[in-house]
């Protein structure tokens, strides 16, 4: 750019006014007469800067400016690089792709100084067009259900997926899956706003059904031991959609009354060796446990213990399960040991199962490799200690 002084000169020899030193009277050596100096111009100023300008590939970008002032010249930059013969109060120009994301902005000057617009990015490219909008699903209680939604356009894209109008947190991706759906999600209503640097867009709306999942027996009734005259329980436990509604059995046939998650009865001999199930019912279907054994004796019988906990090998962070089974007389109690010592949150009281399970949530190499698991357990007629399992974690 000129200097201060250069941009004066320029200025005079503009108005037709010679240099103070070169000018004077031709004789006599009087004083020279001194014009009056025109004011030097005002400096430029942008009133209107260029702006942000999205076209797809092939099209006319155009980016503008409007400035104050008089002699105005223009030089428009991109990336801060002068543009050859681009002079004017406008810049246009053919996009291609490989200009997206370019930097434009002006220099504009006069006599009296320069102004520099802002800057004023471009964006090349087609803005997305949904092709494939998501699809109503329809999952059971419980399950997960995934949205998936494709587009075409100038990538890379952005995704916002939302439930019910909302946004969901972390939902960024072409396709989306929920947690485990319950019965209060039936009805929701999933949509996906996709942008790019072109535009956006966003998908009709997907709704979730959520069915009613049909009943499946968790833990059924277990084999129990009592002496006659005791009462045994007999439970079960099963996953699916509530409400449920049971009917116990005895040896397959429907026991009157008995219609609750749990069954009851006073033993006597009569009982023994009869098997007991029941049929769990939902909106959705039925299942049927497997039948649980009653023994019933007159006299207390000693424990024996039929088959011992085994030796396990897991790897670090593996869930390793100790099994007991054994015969006698409940009601038991049972505690499991750690390396001979009792570990008091495992002790169950007057139960009746002859089968009992411990696991560790999570073995460990540092905590639990090499330790020693048995169980002692106790009835009216004694007490047996079973045999120590060693566990073995490896990495």
């Amino acid at each position: 750019m000129f200097s201060v002084f250069k941009q004066v000169r320029h200025w005079m020899a503009a108005v037709g006014i010679c240099a103070l030193a070169a000018c004077g009277s031709g004789g006599g050596g009087g004083a020279a007469d001194v014009p009056v100096l025109p004011p030097v111009p005002v400096a430029p100023a942008i009133t209107v800067q260029p702006a942000l300008v999205a076209v797809s590939p092939g099209q006319t970008a155009t980016f503008s400016v409007t400035a104050s002032g008089t002699g105005l010249v223009y030089q428009w930059r991109r990336n801060g690089s002068n543009i050859a013969g681009a002079n004017s109060a406008s810049y246009a120009f053919g996009a291609a792709l490989g200009d997206n994301d370019a930097v434009f902005s002006v220099v504009v000057s006069n006599l009296g100084g320069i102004a520099t617009s802002s800057d004023a990015r471009l964006t090349v490219g087609d803005a997305p067009v949904i092709v494939t909008q998501p699809a109503n699903q329809s999952v059971l209680d419980g399950a997960v259900a995934q949205f998936q939604v494709a587009a075409t356009g100038t990538a890379p894209f952005t995704y916002l997926w939302r439930k019910n109008g909302q946004p969901i947190a972390g939902a960024t991706g072409a396709s989306y899956s929920t947690p485990a759906v319950a019965a209060s999600d039936s009805g929701a209503t999933f949509t996906v706003e996709i942008g790019n640097g072109r535009g956006s867009v966003t998908s009709s709306a997907a709704t979730l059904a959520v069915l009613p999942a049909p009943p499946a027996v968790v833990r059924g009734p277990e084999a129990a031991s009592v002496v006659a005259g005791n009462t045994v329980t007999f439970s079960v436990f099963a996953s699916g959609t509530a409400p449920f509604s049971y009917q116990w059995r005895r040896a397959g046939v429907a026991i009157p009354g008995a219609t609750q998650s749990t069954y009851s009865l006073v033993t006597s001999l009569a009982d023994d060796a009869a098997q007991f199930s029941v049929v769990v019912t939902n909106s959705a279907g039925s299942a049927t446990s497997d039948p649980a054994v009653l023994s019933v004796f007159a006299v207390p019988q000693a424990i024996t213990v039929l088959s011992q906990p085994q030796d396990l090998t897991v790897r670090d962070g593996e869930r390793p399960t100790f099994t007991v089974v054994l015969s006698g007389t409940g009601p038991f109690s049972v505690v499991w040991m750690r390396n001979g010592v009792d570990m008091s949150l495992t002790r169950l009281d007057n139960v009746s199962s002859t089968t009992y399970s411990f696991s560790l949530v999570r073995a460990t190499i540092a905590d639990d490799n090499g330790a020693l698991f048995s169980f002692r357990i106790t009835n009216a007629f004694g007490s047996v200690t079973s045999r120590q399992a060693l566990l073995t974690v490896v990495p």
